[in-house]
């Protein structure tokens, strides 16, 4: 277990403090939260097309899905304890816990598992993260986090429309 804790840890910090704490916030401050979500899902899913056995819908599921909840999120809480929790019990139950494939890697978990099916439905070789079940349960998600951060006033304008 001490290798997939590892690798989940790992990833969640890197991955967060880059997307979330440097290009989102950044982008957010000119652009506005809404193509700062964009600009970075769209990023955070390009970079996962690097991953063994990444399609173009495994890459448009991660953007959408770990791309937006992520960004979602950091708005929501506008700390990346968050984000960085989410994502780090995403990888390690995915892959530690379950053994399934994580974003194209194998894995070695408590669990073995073999996902057959369509591809639809199960993210194929890239793992269940690219199934349309966890798009729409992640973008569900997202979508409740935006509007939470938007009654907390926690959306920001871009930089053209503040006065």
């Amino acid at each position: 277990m001490v290798y997939p804790l590892s690798i989940a840890l790992g990833a969640a910090f890197f991955e967060e403090i880059f997307f979330r704490g440097i290009l989102f916030r950044i982008a957010e401050e000119s652009l506005g939260s809404w193509l700062a979500i964009a600009l970075s899902a769209a990023v955070f899913g390009l970079v996962h097309g690097l991953n063994p056995a990444a399609s173009a819908i495994s890459i448009l599921a991660i953007g959408l899905e770990s791309g937006v909840l992520l960004a979602a999120a950091y708005m929501y809480s506008r700390r990346l304890w968050l984000p960085i929790g989410l994502h780090f019990a995403w990888n390690f139950t995915e892959s530690g816990v379950f053994g399934a494939s994580t974003s194209g890697a194998e894995a070695q978990g408590l669990l073995v598992s073999r996902l057959s099916g369509p591809e639809l439905l199960t993210g194929g070789a890239f793992g269940p993260e690219a199934s349309i079940a966890a798009v729409l349960v992640c973008f569900g998600a997202s979508v409740i986090l935006l509007v939470l951060a938007h009654r907390r006033n926690h959306v920001v304008a871009p930089v053209w429309r503040r006065g």
